[in-house]
């Protein structure tokens, strides 16, 4: 009998320890007094499903608008739109680490890459190690790889769509391009997607896996197991693939060193400098994989992303392809731009700027913990151990900063007309400040420079050989965001200039 009574009252424990739950997380947690949907404050399986959508982006921005600048996204985590939170959470000597959201975007049998290794001593001393693998100048002696796959992906367009009068999707066929440059840069090998489209599932797989991750990353640590099975389940020969396919590549630089020019070589030699126990073998072919599998997507985005902007305002198109084309006149009709030529174009790199301000290729907020003793963000107390996180998509709209007209694509911001307006000058400088595409302090995304590189090169080589026109003019962009807010769409009519 009182085995019968105590299964009776069960339920009714657990509806008192849920609501005791509640109760402790809306009055009496830390973060009690910051506000955010109701869901998010007890279960972070709420962000989770929100990444699953894809338009993180969109529902962020409307939380921000009715609750100010800081959310509560999950029970243990805030969002802050507040630009000028950035110097402290991602300051060089704040001591903020990288939360857990991290660790699905790392493979469990490996150790940590650059990009998921929470330690920040070891990942400062990693960084500090390969990190001249990584600077435009080491890359800029790639360039002609980068000026080869472009030539190449110009006359695929051509040939496909300027010829027939076909719609493109540029943002697929940006795609394409950037992970055959990614590919070559990284390990001497491109996947010849241009030509030859995902043929072996390489692309989707590096595209799913990101997104799953981010995916996962929002959920709580205890649901991650149960969810992942149902991500990637048909795709383990695709995996094996790429391994074998990175291990060939290092089996040939290792065979023939002398031939290649690419990151894994720059990489090798470190470690034939530094050896095996500092740099090993297993660390220098993970670095390459990252390069392919987080520098494609995230400038593919923006190629796409900046392509469209500029298209749908025949303004900035006019006033860039003007630009472009006097600078072209330099050149012989078969030779491409460099970057170090496009670099010095004001219209040109203002237009870069405003891309990565309203196209960031990451969607999500970074996510820090709180180191020991606490923090002051935003005239906000914050205890050690709570996670604090920006988005560049919410940072970049800040009207204080950027201007009233920030949800507009105007190049012209990043511009100082007159030198002379000290207060013109401090706001543009103010707004480089807060240019947070590529995330910011010790932590900035080490293949910034590949990025630049290939935007620099790409959008004026198109604008000089094609005019492009969007198929809907009209349309807003259309962006999924799960981790990368990746592009979709950007179909256009390509005509061939003569």
């Amino acid at each position: 009998m009182s085995t019968n009574v105590s299964l009776v009252y069960l339920p009714l424990l657990g509806i008192v320890a849920l609501l005791g739950y509640v109760v402790k997380q809306w009055f009496f947690h830390p973060l009690a007094k910051y506000r955010g949907p109701f869901l998010a404050s007890l279960t972070n399986l709420w962000s989770a499903y929100l990444a699953f959508r894809g338009d993180w982006h969109v529902v962020m921005d409307q939380l921000h608008k009715k609750y100010g600048p800081i959310v509560r996204i999950a029970p243990n985590e805030v969002c802050i739109s507040d630009p000028a939170a950035m110097k402290v959470i991602y300051s060089i000597t704040g001591g903020f680490c990288k939360s857990d959201f991290y660790e699905p975007f790392r493979i469990p049998t490996d150790p940590p890459s650059l990009f998921t290794d929470r330690d920040e001593a070891r990942h400062t001393e990693r960084r500090r190690l390969v990190g001249s693998a990584y600077t435009m100048n080491s890359l800029l002696k790639l360039e002609p790889h980068v000026q080869i796959i472009i030539s190449r992906f110009v006359r695929q367009l051509d040939k496909l769509f300027a010829s027939t009068n076909e719609v493109a999707d540029m943002s697929t066929w940006f795609y394409r391009m950037a992970y055959d440059v990614t590919g070559q840069l990284a390990v001497g090998r491109s996947f010849n997607a241009i030509d030859e489209g995902d043929r072996f599932g390489f692309l989707s797989l590096f595209m799913d896996r990101n997104a799953n991750a981010g995916v996962l990353g929002r959920a709580p640590a205890w649901a991650r197991p149960l969810i992942a099975p149902f991500f990637n389940t048909t795709k383990i020969q695709v995996y094996k693939d790429i391994t074998d396919f990175m291990q060939s590549s290092m089996n040939v630089h290792l065979t023939h060193p002398e031939v290649h020019s690419d990151m894994m070589s720059l990489m090798l030699q470190l470690r034939d400098a530094k050896g095996e126990e500092v740099l090993s073998m297993d660390q220098v072919q993970r670095d390459c994989k990252s390069v392919i599998a987080a520098g494609a997507d995230t400038t593919a985005s923006t190629l796409a992303g900046m392509l469209h902007y500029i298209c749908k305002d025949r303004r900035v198109y006019q006033t860039l392809q003007k630009e472009i084309d006097a600078a072209s006149l330099e050149l012989e009709a078969d030779q491409p731009f460099s970057a170090t030529m496009t670099e010095k174009l004001p219209y040109f790199a203002a237009c870069i700027q405003e891309a990565l301000r309203m196209h960031s290729g990451v969607g999500f907020p970074l996510p820090r913990v709180v180191p020991e003793g606490g923090a002051v963000i935003s005239g906000e107390v914050f205890p050690e151990g709570v996670v604090v996180g920006m988005n560049a998509w919410q940072v970049h709209r800040n009207k204080d900063v950027f201007g009233e007209d920030a949800d507009v694509f105007r190049p012209e911001r990043w511009i100082v007309t007159n030198a002379a307006d000290r207060n013109e000058v401090q706001r543009v400088k103010n707004r480089e400040r807060h240019q947070f595409a590529f995330g910011a302090g010790t932590r900035t995304c080490i293949g910034k420079h590949i990025s630049l590189l290939e935007v620099r090169i790409a959008i004026p080589e198109l604008m000089r050989r094609f005019d492009f026109t969007l198929e809907h003019p009209d349309r807003d962009i259309e962006v999924v965001n799960m981790w990368f807010a990746t592009t979709r769409n950007v179909k256009c009519y390509i005509k061939a200039r003569s």
